[in-house]
């Protein structure tokens, strides 16, 4: 979804900059590398010591639903993104469940 109907890049680099402060690692030398994958991916690629991916992962999520400030539309037709949307298509969503697309999409409005 993110890109597609909606773009969050402010919001997911805020949530993963407070996650990454949190651990103690280089937020400039972080934060690009968290684009494109899905959040386990990117904590369980930095194999940090005591880190559990999945619930760190959960935990990022969580905060990335939280955080709506910012997230901004990419323009697609109103009408378009609603049914794609209430009709769960897979090709909305490369970083997002659905229920976080319908959670993202009724803020928008």
């Amino acid at each position: 979804m993110d890109g597609t109907i909606l773009s969050s890049i402010a919001a997911a680099e805020r949530v993963w900059a407070r996650w990454a402060a949190r651990h103690g690692l280089d937020m400039a030398a972080f934060l690009p590398t968290i684009h494109g994958m899905r959040s386990v991916e990117t904590v369980r690629r930095l194999n940090l010591p005591g880190v559990d991916p999945v619930v760190e992962a959960a935990r990022i999520t969580r905060e990335e639903m939280d955080d709506v400030a910012g997230i901004e539309s990419t323009h697609a037709h109103p009408l378009a993104t609603r049914h794609a949307v209430a009709r769960d298509y897979a090709t909305l969503g490369a970083s997002i469940d659905h229920d976080g697309a319908l959670r993202l999409v009724a803020r928008k409005d």
